[in-house]
């Protein structure tokens, strides 16, 4: 799943892919052996995703800006990636958010601006927070006509996500099928709904 993330963030248009690990930090490096990306290891993983997030940032040094992909949605696909990076090289926004059908979640853009505030963070979803707190013009929310991704947290989300219970359906379909439009508004009207940062 974390091969899968990394590929398509390695096929989308990055300048560097960053992959932190934590927990089961071998098993996770063995499977992107081969791939040309960068692996720091989160060295106290039990302190949560924030931690790994400061980590990452801390490996792309003065990058302009990151963009922010969970191992755990392995569907959001290369298109929605380059979409989000595209938009973000022409507006220089703050950050941007995006929006599944109504839903907000992964992936995330961030400024150098907004990266630089994160340190301060701490508690209950304090991302989302952070960028709820926002005012609305700053924080860029970009639509995608899809489903929500699929957020694998448990061993029966995998199970869905690949197709092993015919009883669920999870994730959407692959590609974009609208164009982001030029909008602006920010996350703080609405309650997250996936993701724990």
């Amino acid at each position: 799943m974390v091969a899968r993330v990394a590929a398509d963030a390695l096929s989308a248009d990055l300048d560097e892919v960053i992959v932190v690990t934590g927990y089961h930090a071998d098993a996770v490096e063995a499977t992107l052996a081969g791939l040309p990306v960068t692996v720091t290891r989160n060295p106290d993983p039990a302190r949560g995703n924030l931690s790994s997030l400061r980590v990452g940032i801390a490996a792309a040094g003065s990058a302009d800006a990151i963009a922010l992909l969970l191992g755990d949605m392995p569907d959001v696909g290369v298109e929605v990636i380059d979409a989000m990076v595209r938009r973000w090289r022409d507006e220089r926004c703050w950050a941007m958010v995006a929006e599944y059908r109504g839903r907000r979640a992964h992936p995330f853009v961030l400024s150098a601006a907004a990266v630089a505030g994160i340190e301060g963070l701490s508690g209950s979803k304090p991302l989302w927070r952070y960028l709820g707190r926002e005012a609305p013009e700053v924080v860029v929310v970009a639509p995608f006509d899809r489903e929500l991704p699929a957020d694998v947290d448990t061993p029966a989300d995998y199970a869905r996500l690949r197709g092993t219970d015919p009883t669920a359906v999870v994730g959407g379909e692959p590609g974009v099928t609208g164009e982001i439009e030029p909008r602006i508004e920010g996350p703080a009207e609405r309650e997250p709904v996936e993701g724990a940062e």
